[in-house]
């Protein structure tokens, strides 16, 4: 969805916790192209100090509809 290349329009957490990810993170969107429905983004989010906990993310995107909402998208961290 649109807004991913304003940070301060989304949120990632821990799904287990609700916690933000500790150590910081680069968060970099890029423009893929444009269609009828809208524009789409790519994501890469890299950790900027040590490792981030194993588990399920989510990234947390409110809707500026006119009915609100709320977006959702999720991924793993699998590691040591």
């Amino acid at each position: 969805p649109k807004q991913l290349d304003v940070p301060e329009r989304y949120k990632i957490y821990l799904k287990q916790t609700a916690q933000e990810p500790d150590g910081g993170l680069i968060r970099q969107s890029k423009y893929l192209k444009q269609t009828v429905d809208g524009t789409y983004y790519t994501l890469t989010v890299t950790p900027t100090e040590g490792k981030w906990v194993s588990g399920q993310y989510t990234i947390e995107i409110p809707d500026s509809s006119m009915f609100g909402g709320k977006w959702f998208a999720y991924f793993t961290v699998n590691g040591e």
